[in-house]
């Protein structure tokens, strides 16, 4: 199952499905796996807990993701489908915002800590802070 499904993506924006596409179901499996490698660059290298080669994707606790999921089938998918398949103007500032509001969002959820099972039930494991990470140490 997927971090989000159309109705988070309803609770966004309310009006989605207002354009004759009646579903953006594919979109959320293939937003989860951009969402899980853009989690693998920027947080998994911030912290000490989980290693790279062991990360698994299924170990997270996907309501931390559904909002981010669903910023990211929007900016990506649902409005540039809706802006090449309807002659509605706009879908192009929509998709930039929601482009710009889903990199805000995985920051902040980042930077607020990820919950992550390590074997022992979901842990909120805390980034290094981007300060302290380039430091230099001598």
């Amino acid at each position: 199952m997927a971090f989000s499904s159309d109705t988070d993506l309803q609770a966004i924006l309310p009006a989605i499905f207002n354009h004759g596409i009646t579903s953006f179901a594919d979109y959320h499996a293939t937003a989860e796996e951009e969402v899980v490698r853009d989690i693998r660059k920027e947080f998994v290298p911030r912290q000490h807990t989980v290693a790279l080669a062991d990360f698994d994707k299924t170990k997270l606790t996907e309501s931390q993701w559904t909002r981010v999921n669903c910023l990211r089938v929007l900016g990506w998918h649902a409005l540039p489908r809706l802006a090449t398949e309807t002659t509605v103007a706009g879908f192009t500032d929509m998709m930039e915002y929601y482009q710009e509001e889903y990199a805000k969002e995985l920051g902040k959820v980042i930077d607020d800590g990820v919950y992550y099972d390590t074997g022992s039930g979901p842990e909120l494991i805390v980034p290094i802070p981007r300060a302290e990470e380039q430091r230099i140490w001598r």
